[in-house]
């Protein structure tokens, strides 16, 4: 299943705090039959791992697949990647809330007792540094997706829908 977050896509609303995007994670995840895969791309794997703090969605969740994105990045260098991108005056307020949650998504994410896939693009927005710092905090399996830069739906859909359809099917089945 897919859905909008709160102001992205055909929704309505406007997310301009992590955790009202987080909020719609938690409320997806509690009202779907368990075990599930949640995957999220960008804002929306950030808010995935910030559902993952709360226990009762934790152990509903058999495996995250994040999609180009790690739960800590350096502020400094997003911002300027929004700005090539001509993003940077688009959200600033939900951009500034995830990037100062970094440290406390990191910790989340660290602790969780499910498995996580990192799915990256090969011309990830990524650091090596970043995915690295993550990788050195816990066991974090990651697939590189060739032509594909951060929006990986967008770049190369079939090859991430094997990819999670593989994954998914892998940590159901346990």
């Amino acid at each position: 299943m897919a859905f909008d977050l709160c102001g992205h896509g055909d929704s309505t609303g406007e997310a301009n705090v992590l955790r009202a995007v987080a909020d719609d994670v938690i409320e997806m995840v509690r009202r779907e039959p368990a075990p599930l895969v949640v995957v999220g791309a960008s804002v929306g794997g950030l808010a995935a791992i910030a559902a993952l703090g709360e226990p009762d969605v934790a152990r509903r969740v058999a495996g995250l697949i994040l999609v180009d994105v790690v739960p800590e990045s350096d502020p400094d260098r997003v911002r300027a990647w929004l700005s090539e991108a001509g993003l940077r005056d688009q959200r600033t307020d939900l951009v500034d809330d995830s990037l100062a949650a970094g440290p406390e998504l990191h910790a989340t994410a660290v602790a969780a007792q499910v498995p996580i896939l990192l799915v990256r693009g090969e011309t990830s927005s990524l650091t090596d540094a970043e995915v690295d710092r993550f990788l050195a905090g816990r066991p974090v399996s990651v697939a590189r997706v060739p032509d594909a830069g951060h929006l990986v739906a967008r770049d190369a859909p079939e090859e991430l829908a094997r990819i999670i359809s593989e994954q998914a099917g892998i940590w159901l089945a346990t």
